[in-house]
């Protein structure tokens, strides 16, 4: 994460919240999709604002093997 951003010129802040709009539109079109379950989806879109998208990539890379696709 940290070497991206310096590699870009860019702030971290700034990947950040590249990074958590990015979810939160993904989260939002799933939804929409049918894709998460309507009770669910608060749920994600709230861990997808809240919690550091260093933290939630890395989640996603490890549950990878175990969401459909």
């Amino acid at each position: 994460f940290e070497n991206f951003s310096d590699e870009q010129g860019l702030e971290r802040a700034d990947v950040e919240a590249a990074i958590r709009d990015g979810l939160v539109q993904a989260v939002d079109e799933a939804e929409a999709a049918g894709a998460i379950p309507g009770l669910l989806a608060p749920f994600v879109r709230e861990a997808a604002e809240s919690v550091p998208p260093w933290l939630v990539l890395e989640a996603l890379e490890r549950l990878g093997s175990f969401l459909p696709g």
